[in-house]
């Protein structure tokens, strides 16, 4: 189990942290186990790198759990949320990221299929440097609040100049997120008023 001493914010509210080779190992092997069990319907890249997605999902319960909160991990079942987090559904996607740090401007991708039919209320995204390893919690948001602030971008279509995305997805900037950070400090002095 993680603690917050772990857990370092980056000048714009993203709590990183450097992960070890367990949690790597731990992450492709929990990946493979849920590829056995209920297959994949899409493979979008050519070289597996999925595991990069149970890695968030397991470090995005591991900041939460830190926090004091109670999660639930569904291990990517496909009509469950990834995550229960006192009682709420959580889906959490995660951007595989070079060494630099996302910015406020910076665009996440999501599938089309989470504004369609999402898996949960609140989507928290994270972040990983496969080099580091390091993962970062960036921040949450509703889903409702997703559906305002991110653009949806048809297959073909351009989120930002140079790139061209193969597949219809949603295009969220990070800023539009509740920062670890912000949700860091609510949580503590929720904790702080209900020992007082």
């Amino acid at each position: 189990m993680t603690t917050l001493d772990e857990w370092a914010f980056d000048p714009y509210g993203h709590a990183w942290r450097r992960v070890s080779a367990y949690d790597v190992e731990r992450a492709k092997l929990e990946r493979e186990a849920r590829q056995a069990e209920h297959g994949d319907a899409i493979f979008l890249v050519r070289r597996d790198t999925r595991w990069i997605g149970q890695l968030g999902e397991n470090e995005a319960a591991a900041f939460l759990r830190a926090h004091g909160r109670t999660v639930v991990q569904h291990g990517g079942v496909d009509k469950l949320p990834d995550l229960e987090v006192d009682g709420a559904a959580v889906a959490v996607k995660t951007m595989r990221v070079g060494a630099h740090v996302p910015t406020d401007d910076w665009l996440f991708p999501i599938a089309e299929r989470y504004g369609t039919r999402p898996n949960g209320d609140y989507l928290l995204c994270c972040a990983c440097n496969p080099d580091g390893p390091d993962v970062a919690v960036l921040g949450i948001i509703s889903h409702r609040r997703f559906m305002q602030k991110a653009r949806h971008v048809a297959a073909g279509g351009s989120p930002r100049p140079g790139l061209t995305v193969s597949y219809p997805s949603f295009w969220l900037p990070v800023g539009a997120l509740v920062s670890a950070l912000d949700w860091s400090r609510e949580a503590r002095q929720a904790k702080e008023a209900l020992r007082a």
